[in-house]
């Protein structure tokens, strides 16, 4: 006699998301399943970086005053049956409601992004309006399912990580092998500028320096680094 398949669960639904508290740990227990969860009518199904029919379970979250969070399922479980190949996507809430999935607004997404798991999925420093509800839709690759772990933090990005808040370099100066930059958290600005050689999602900060008298600078970054320092 086969046994009944195991119900999805209650966060299945946007309505019924799953209230995240900022800053809370999961201390490698998990807080989500995706198993035997579907799609809602009317649910986004393909979520720009989503691949396969979306086997999704809901979570929200209040944004934090600095406005940048971090959300991570990226983390090794020891579980019978883990999501190690997830996917995940921002929304914020429109006019409409929730019982109205079109009236999510879209922010981002993300599948592969993780370090401990590679195929697990992480956001990095997503810029978000302080107050505002956040709802986190995460799904499995191709119907991958299992129980995982999801956190939310919040960052706060490098002092120099917009225009107007540019560093000023010395010239001549020297770092003598010490870092004197860190893009952990750096964002990008509304509007700003994408130059051909970068990717799509950059990181930047913002130096300044004033011309010498030659009119010809040299500026790098290819240095090497002391001690435990992890350069990019």
């Amino acid at each position: 006699e086969s046994e009944a398949p195991m119900p999805a669960a209650p966060n299945d639904s946007i309505c019924n998301a799953t209230p995240l508290i900022v800053g809370a740990s999961c201390n490698g227990i998990p807080n989500g399943d995706n198993t035997n969860a579907g799609s809602e009518d009317g649910e986004f199904d393909a979520p720009e970086c989503f691949l396969g029919v979306p086997n999704s379970v809901w979570y929200s979250f209040t944004a934090p005053a600095s406005g940048f969070v971090s959300v991570s399922t990226d983390f090794d479980l020891d579980v019978a049956n883990p999501n190690e190949d997830t996917e995940m996507a921002l929304y914020r809430l429109g006019s409409g409601s929730c019982d109205d999935p079109a009236s999510l607004e879209y922010i981002t997404c993300n599948q592969d992004g993780g370090n401990i798991k590679e195929f697990n999925a992480v956001l990095n420093s997503v810029k978000v309006t302080p107050g505002e509800t956040i709802f986190i839709q995460v799904s499995g690759f191709l119907g991958a399912d299992g129980a995982f772990c999801i956190v939310v933090d919040e960052v706060m990005p490098p002092a120099n990580d917009n225009v107007c808040s540019a560093t000023a370099l010395v010239m001549d100066a020297t770092c003598d092998g010490i870092p004197n930059a860190d893009n952990t958290f750096a964002t990008q600005q509304d509007g700003e500028a994408i130059p051909a050689c970068f990717s799509e999602n950059t990181a930047t900060l913002w130096y300044s320096f004033v011309a010498p008298a030659s009119g010809f600078v040299a500026v790098k970054s290819d240095l090497a680094l002391s001690g435990d320092n992890e350069p990019i």
